[in-house]
Parts: structure tokens; sequence; C-alpha cells
């Protein structure tokens, strides 16, 4: 195996664990925005913790759409 050959598998194993990371995070940040809006009293909206967690929820979607499309390498503007 050549250097080349290497040092790519290694960015290829990163790219997907960051990948796997901002999946995870996407999906607790769900969980987040989930319990935030649908508290013990039942619908709750336009409290600090949704809006911030709704917030959190669009930025973890962004990074991981990015980070897919990165590792993947069909983006365009992201290609290896």
């Amino acid at each position: 195996m050549s250097k080349k050959q290497k040092g790519t598998m290694v960015i290829d194993i990163v790219a997907w664990t960051i990948c796997t990371i901002l999946f995870l995070s996407t999906l607790v940040a769900l969980k987040g925005a989930y319990t935030a809006h649908f508290g013990i009293r039942g619908m709750v909206f336009g409290s600090s913790s949704s809006s911030l967690s709704l917030i959190a929820l669009a930025l973890n979607i962004a990074l991981w759409a990015k980070s897919l499309c990165w590792a993947t390498g069909h983006c365009g503007s992201c290609k290896k």
C-alpha cells in the first residue's frame, strides 16, 4: 500500500467518524427539541429552551449534512 492510499484511507476514516458523531448529536438535539416542546404540561411554544433547542437542531443538521457531503464526495465544492 502506498503512502498516498494510506493517507486517503485515514482521511476517510476520520471523515466517517466525524459524520457518525454529528449524526448522533443530531439525534440528541432532536430528542431535546421534542422534550422542550412537549413537556409535562403539553405543547409549549415561545420559551427560551424551545427556541434554543430548535437552533441546536438546525445547526446539527446543517453540520451533519455538510460532513456527509464531504465524506461521500458528492458535493462539488467539497470534493477530495
